[in-house]
């Protein structure tokens, strides 16, 4: 913030010299607009780069900035603390002032790893936890969006009214976290399954999807699916069936 507001007084007063000289010099008119945009886009910059609001956090996938490393592709290690950004699949990080800023350069990361998880930069230039990696099979990978939904009221048995509270469920369905947001708002945090084949990639989220990805075997997978009865909720059964598929290929 303080950047910010130091930001902002520089601002306006270039802004001032610069419409007092305008005045004095036509020929300043020119250069007047130029650096009056110039500083407009400055400002915008310095705000978009800064994402350290309560709301912003409250979008992050851990509640809790962690250590981490970052391999680059040279071979070089980054250590810094982090974090998932479920707005947009972007991995943030938390500088010594406690701002944050998102995680730019993907073209040159290998694998980000923290909380023992390891993460890559995909092809479409968004964020995936790696679950199934074994090139040049096909891979399972997840993300993480959010969306917002009304905290539910619930009464107790002597009558008295609460609000959901945070809770976490990665077993049953695909929703990962609910925590408060603002007003009577929960933020949903879900996981999405995608399989990733030569780059591309797919929705991990029914069996059409699987034998799409692992044509000719379609029959095999049917099967499979109906004998060890896969939900793909559950990441445990979609890494059983993305292992049966890639071991059947």
């Amino acid at each position: 913030m303080a950047f910010k507001n130091i930001l902002i007084i520089y601002c306006i007063k270039s802004l001032c010299i610069i419409i007092y000289l305008s005045f004095k010099k036509s020929n300043m008119k020119k250069l007047a607009i130029a650096l009056f945009f110039s500083f407009v886009s400055l400002f915008i910059n310095a705000q978009n780069n800064t994402t350290n609001t309560t709301d912003q956090r409250s979008q992050y996938l851990y509640e809790n900035f962690a250590k981490g490393i970052v391999l680059m592709k040279s071979g070089t290690l980054e250590e810094a603390l982090l974090n998932y950004n479920t707005a947009d699949q972007s991995i943030v990080f938390e500088k010594p002032d406690a701002s944050v800023l998102t995680l730019t350069g993907l073209e040159t990361i290998d694998t980000i790893y923290f909380r023992n998880k390891h993460f890559i930069p995909g092809p479409d230039g968004l964020i995936y936890e790696v679950i199934v990696s074994n090139p040049p099979a096909v891979a399972l990978y997840v993300t993480y969006t959010n969306k917002m939904k009304p905290a539910v009221a619930t009464t107790d048995q002597n009558g008295t009214s609460r609000k959901q509270a945070a809770e976490v469920s990665n077993t049953v369905s695909n929703v990962y976290v609910l925590r408060p947001y603002k007003g009577d708002y929960l933020i949903e945090i879900q996981k999405n399954y995608w399989l990733i084949k030569a780059k591309q990639i797919y929705k991990a989220n029914s069996a059409k999807q699987f034998e799409k990805v692992f044509p000719h075997q379609e029959t095999a997978i049917r099967n499979y699916i109906a004998e060890t009865h896969i939900s793909f909720n559950m990441e445990e059964d979609l890494i059983k069936l993305t292992a049966f598929c890639n071991s059947s290929r």
